[in-house]
This record gives C-alpha cells, sequence and structure tokens, in this order.
C-alpha cells in the first residue's frame, strides 16, 4: 500500500472526524442506522399487504444475496488476494469443508445441525458487525477503547435474548434444547435477558463517564442496533423476523463494504480486476446496478434449479453461501490480524480518529 494512498485516506479521516460521521449525515443515516425500517416495512407488507410476498421475494434476492457475495470482493484487491491465496488452509480450504458438509449433510437428510447453525451464528454474526459499526462511531468521536468489549456483550446478549424470547421463533432449536433438559429453552432465553440488563446498564455507565458526551452519530446507531432485533418479539412466524432483522443488517454490510472499496480502490492503478472493483464502488449508479442484477441473477438461477427438478441444489448453494460468508467475515474484518489492521484501518479507522467531533 503505497505512502499517498495511506495519505489520502488520512486527509479523508480528518473530515470526518470533524464531522463525527463515518461518510455523511445522510450516508450514514440511510445506509447504517435508519436501515433497520427496510426490514420492519418488509414484515408489514407480509402481514397485512397482498404485495407481501413479492417484497419479501425481493429483499432476499436483492438485498440477501448480493450483501453474502460481496464477502468475496476481499479477493478482487491485488494485496488482498496475494495476501488470503497465500493461506489457502483457511481462506479457500475451509469454506470448501463447509461446502462439502452441507452437502453431505443433505445428502443423509441431516438439515437440522445446518440450520441450527446458522441461527445462532447469524445472532453472533449481526452482532458482531453492529459492533464494529458503533465502534467506528466511538473511536471517531473520541471514545475509550476498554468500551468495545461491554458493547459487544450488550449487543449480542441483547440480540439473542429477543431472537429466543418466543419458543415459537426457531422450533429446531427450541426443540433440540428441550430435548437436553426440558424447561432448559427458557432458562437459556431468560438468562440472555438477565445478561443483556446487566451489560445494557454497564455500557451506559462507562458512556456517562465519558468526559464529553457522544455523538449524535453515534447515540444513534447505538439505539438503532439495541433494537434491530425487536421483530423477533412480535412477529410469531420465525422467517419473518430473521428476514426484517436481516434487511436492515444486509443494507448496514453493503453500505460499508461499498464504502472502504470506494476509499481504497476508487483511484485505484492496479491490475484490470482491482480497477473495475474500484470503478463500481465509487460510482453509486453502478453499484446499485450491479446489486440489483446479482439479485435478480440468483431468483433467476433459483427458478432454473426448480424447472430442473432440483430446487435443493439451489437451497445447498445459499445455506453454504451464508455460512462461507459468516466464517469469512471473521476473517477479513478481524481486527487483531496485523494485516486487517493495516489494509483496512486507515480507511475507517485511522490513527488520528481521536480528534473531537
Amino acid at each position: 500500500m503505497s505512502d499517498t494512498v495511506l495519505s489520502m485516506a488520512s486527509a479523508h479521516a480528518e473530515s470526518r472526524v470533524q464531522r463525527g460521521w463515518i461518510e455523511s449525515p445522510f450516508f450514514d443515516l440511510a445506509l447504517f442506522t435508519l436501515s433497520p425500517l427496510v426490514g420492519l416495512a418488509v414484515v408489514l407488507m407480509v402481514r397485512f399487504h397482498p404485495a407481501g410476498t413479492i417484497a419479501a421475494v425481493a429483499a432476499t434476492f436483492i438485498l440477501g444475496v448480493p450483501h453474502y457475495l460481496s464477502t468475496f470482493t476481499f479477493f478482487v484487491g491485488d494485496e488482498n488476494r496475494a495476501h488470503y491465496l497465500a493461506r489457502p488452509l483457511g481462506f479457500v480450504l475451509v469454506p470448501l469443508l463447509i461446502f462439502a458438509t452441507v452437502l453431505g449433510l443433505r445428502v443423509v437428510h441431516l438439515d437440522s445441525p445446518v440450520i441450527i447453525l446458522m441461527f445462532v451464528w447469524n445472532i453472533w454474526h449481526v452482532a458482531l458487525q453492529s459492533t464494529g459499526i458503533l465502534g467506528i462511531y466511538r473511536r471517531l468521536h473520541g471514545g475509550p477503547d476498554r468500551e468495545r468489549t461491554i458493547a459487544k456483550t450488550s449487543l449480542f446478549t441483547t440480540g439473542a435474548a429477543m431472537a429466543l424470547w418466543q419458543p415459537s421463533t426457531f422450533p429446531p432449536l427450541h426443540d433440540g434444547i428441550e430435548w437436553l433438559h426440558k424447561g432448559l429453552y427458557r432458562i437459556i432465553s431468560v438468562g440472555f435477558v438477565a445478561a443483556a440488563i446487566v451489560s445494557t446498564v454497564t455500557l451506559l455507565v462507562l458512556i456517562a463517564r465519558r468526559p464529553q458526551r457522544m455523538s449524535f452519530a453515534e447515540t444513534s446507531f447505538l439505539l438503532s442496533s439495541l433494537l434491530l432485533f425487536h421483530p423477533f418479539l412480535w412477529v410469531p412466524d420465525g422467517q419473518q423476523a430473521t428476514l426484517a432483522m436481516l434487511c436492515g443488517h444486509f443494507i448496514q454490510y453493503l453500505g460499508i463494504v461499498w464504502l472502504l472499496n470506494a476509499r481504497r480502490y476508487g483511484r485505484s492503478n492496479g491490475s484490470v480486476a482491482e480497477r473495475l472493483l474500484g470503478t463500481a464502488s465509487s460510482r453509486p449508479h453502478y453499484a446499485l446496478v450491479i446489486i440489483v442484477l446479482t439479485g435478480v441473477a440468483a431468483w433467476a438461477g433459483s427458478h432454473v434449479a426448480a424447472a430442473l427438478g432440483v430446487p435443493m441444489a439451489f437451497i445447498i448453494g445459499l445455506n453454504s453461501l451464508a455460512l462461507i460468508h459468516f466464517y469469512l467475515d471473521g476473517r477479513f474484518w478481524g481486527f487483531r490480524d496485523p494485516y486487517v489492521r493495516k489494509s483496512i484501518g486507515p480507511f475507517l479507522l485511522p490513527e488520528d480518529r481521536r480528534v473531537a467531533s
């Protein structure tokens, strides 16, 4: 990574720090803080409007599938590709093993482990993303790093408490836990409620002790993140509740990946692939067209699989894609890795981020 690119990132970071937003009020509010409203609109349409099914399908394919596939843009950048493909065990073989496992379990008609793993891992995955974006706001505004662990605990336990509150939300998990010990499911769900209350109160106390108030950007995103899983409390259908929660997550992830790629590769002089990624990311209309076309192609693929009499082939592929996304995302965004800090940090968490807004 050249010194010129790093200095550009630092200059952009300085202006963002002064404003207190990751990009701008409009960008941040639309794609991060208020994005869960899309999920709320979708689930309300599903429950009360004739076009609800269309809305759910559109959300799944136009938001969900591009969100999963956008993970693989981390392999497009020249430096990233060289770094990650030089470690084939973690970044090639494990994803292939995940696909092989999902396929093998389907062949023997053992689906429960896969769907239970997806449900549980999803809660953790979404909480980590919320924690990461919240951390950017905190550090742009000069908040202390010591809040990170308690913030992650608060967001995860709050999400889990809501997701597990209604036993009917996800019967396979409820039945599996009850098979181990009757009444255990309720004990676990109440335990998450208690942990959520304690961790959230602790977080608020730490925030109140800061020498300066939270920025509006951080405050609003924290509130949005704490409420992200609320559909699980009042939507009886688990699939609808999950989609309602995930819509906001999908948009947030697409937004942060889009922003990162635009800043990092927008003026790239690298390979053709890297330049194309920069062009697509730095021009919003290109990015939107690609997202929509990707979703439409996935929708068409599901219908082709059904027409060929192998609809489960698409389901296996989608489930594998989701699990691979969870796994790779944890590696690509793992800031404990020095390479991640070097390749992402200057564009989202610059060293001069502690300047107060």
